[in-house]
């Protein structure tokens, strides 16, 4: 992971502490404060994996766009 983004690292860091490596899609929706899959994707459109119901995304991506879309 790079360095150069403090603001990244920490949300990294707070979400890998709690998640490990990789996310659920009830991961992401809580941490997003939405209730469907589909609205979560409307907000972390990409790098999903899975199947339907077994959708993970890797912390770190998920923390970049989360970092990103908060701008």
């Amino acid at each position: 992971m790079k360095r150069d983004n403090p603001e990244l690292e920490a949300v990294y860091r707070t979400l890998s502490e709690k998640y490990g490596q990789t996310m659920t899609m009830q991961d992401a929706c809580k941490e997003l404060h939405v209730q469907t899959p589909r609205a979560a994707r409307t907000i972390i459109p990409e790098e999903w994996h899975g199947e339907r119901q077994g959708k993970r995304i890797r912390t770190y991506s998920f923390a970049r766009q989360l970092v990103a879309w908060a701008k």
